[in-house]
This record gives structure tokens, C-alpha cells and sequence, in this order.
């Protein structure tokens, strides 16, 4: 049983049959890499386009339930107010907040495009949040970096007001939107990925041509895939055509030395 097992294990492909095959099939693997890095860079320098984050931070306090607010000493709900980011995240992405934000737009002469609903808006927004701050973070990301930074701003205060008129707690625009910053996808490491990805499918091919093959390659394959020994093996060679004109110098010159006996 272990002999069986042994000799299925040595008929399988070798260490040294991959290199072998690699070796074997190299042009190809290196046209496939250099085809596919090529369209890779061009998709990723040519087609994607550049883009810009530009961001803003806000502050949430929640005032403390069953008390009067004292303006000049104010007492805060840390819990609450911790909990509240969420919240505060969940209304920043939400329909209330991006229809107020059009309308703050066009008082504010933004032109936001009417290809743009909704969902596309909330798409470029990111928020972000610290557990050890109360401070919420709001970036808008845009192929145009005046739009991202106006929009930027739009959100972080239509949000901060909209909390204000609605929630008990002290909410406050910390920082206008920032300079807007490149946040473009990394183009050499699309085409580095590109490579790879071209490399990988040259050597599956090189692989699946040898899995799908139905011929020996040597001496040693075709005893182990017939179990039936090789008493010899035809060596390969080569037989060269003469040219005419040395047939014809044979025929001419057999013929001359006839004429002569």
C-alpha cells in the first residue's frame, strides 16, 4: 500500500517540473506581465481622475437632563454626550441634513451639479470620530477641489445648526473646511497590481496547458504513466533536402565519366 501511494506521489509535477515549465514558457509570462502592467498604467494615469478631500471638525455636548442650563456654567453629560456622536454621524449622511445643505447652497451661490442626488453626496462624505474627544470630523471628497471645500463647509454648519434647533446640547463649528488635499487613488500601485495580476493568469495559463496535455515529455513520464518499461528511445534528427543544382552536378558528372570508359 505505502509503494502504491509512493509511486502516485512521484508521478505527480515536481518542484523541479515548475521551474521547468516557467522556464519553458517564459515569453509568455513576460509578455502577459509587460501587456498587462502597460494597461494598467494607462487606465489608472489616463482614465482615473484626480481627487480632493477638504475637511472640517465640529464639538457635541449634551447637556445634562433635569437641570436648567446655565449659559455662563453649563453642565455637560459626558455619557450622553459620547453616546450622541452616532447619533450626530447618522444625521450628517442622512436626507435631512443634504436637502438643507441645497438649500444653504444656493444662498451661499454653490452650485452643487443636478447630476449629483442625494446618495452621491453621501458617497463623498466621510465622517470620522475619536472615543477619547468629543470632536466629529466631516470631509467631503470631490474631483473639484473648490467644491470639496465649499461643501465641506455647507455640511459641517447646516449640520451644527440643525442640531441646535433640535437637540439639548451645545454644539459648535470648530474649524472651517481646510485646503483641499490630493486623496487620488495610487496610480503605481495600480499598475504594480496590473502586473501581477498578468503574471499570475500567464502562469495559470502555463499550468492549465499542462494539465490538459496528452503527450510524454521523457523517458521517465511514459514508464510512469503506462507502468510499462522503455526498451529504447528514438533519437530526434533532422534530414536535410539536397539542393537541385548538387543532384544535377551528380547526374552531369556520372554522365561525363561513362562518356569517358
Amino acid at each position: 500500500m505505502n509503494n502504491e501511494n509512493l509511486e502516485s506521489q512521484d508521478q505527480g509535477i515536481s518542484l523541479a517540473d515548475i521551474f521547468r515549465l516557467l522556464r519553458i514558457n517564459w515569453i509568455l509570462i513576460v509578455s502577459f506581465t509587460f501587456v498587462a502592467m502597460l494597461a494598467a498604467g494607462f487606465y489608472s494615469f489616463t482614465m482615473v481622475p484626480n481627487k480632493y478631500k477638504s475637511s472640517s471638525e465640529m464639538m457635541v455636548f449634551m447637556y445634562s437632563t433635569g437641570s436648567n442650563v446655565d449659559p455662563d456654567n453649563p453642565i455637560y453629560d459626558l455619557n450622553a454626550s459620547r453616546l450622541f456622536i452616532d447619533t450626530a454621524i447618522g444625521i450628517i449622511k442622512s436626507d435631512y441634513v443634504i436637502n438643507e445643505v441645497r438649500i444653504d447652497a444656493e444662498e451661499n451661490n454653490v452650485e452643487i451639479p443636478g447630476y449629483l442626488r442625494n446618495s452621491d453626496i453621501v458617497r463623498n462624505i466621510s465622517v470620522t470620530s475619536s472615543s477619547t474627544s468629543f470632536i466629529i470630523k466631516v470631509s467631503f471628497i470631490s474631483e473639484d477641489e473648490t467644491f470639496a471645500q465649499d461643501m465641506a463647509n455647507l455640511i459641517t454648519s447646516v449640520t451644527v445648526k440643525l442640531l441646535q434647533e433640535d437637540f439639548n446640547g451645545n454644539f459648535i463649528k470648530l474649524t472651517d473646511a481646510s485646503t483641499p488635499e490630493d486623496d487620488s487613488p495610487n496610480k503605481i500601485l495600480y499598475t504594480i497590481v496590473g502586473a501581477m495580476a498578468g503574471a499570475i493568469l500567464a502562469v495559470g495559463i502555463v499550468f492549465l496547458k499542462q494539465l490538459i496535455r496528452n503527450t510524454y515529455m521523457s523517458k521517465d513520464e511514459l514508464e510512469k504513466g503506462t507502468g510499462i518499461q522503455v526498451l529504447g528511445v528514438i533519437p530526434e534528427f533532422q534530414v536535410k533536402e539536397r539542393r537541385k543544382w548538387d543532384v544535377k552536378n551528380f547526374f552531369k558528372k556520372n554522365a561525363y565519366n561513362n562518356m569517358i570508359i
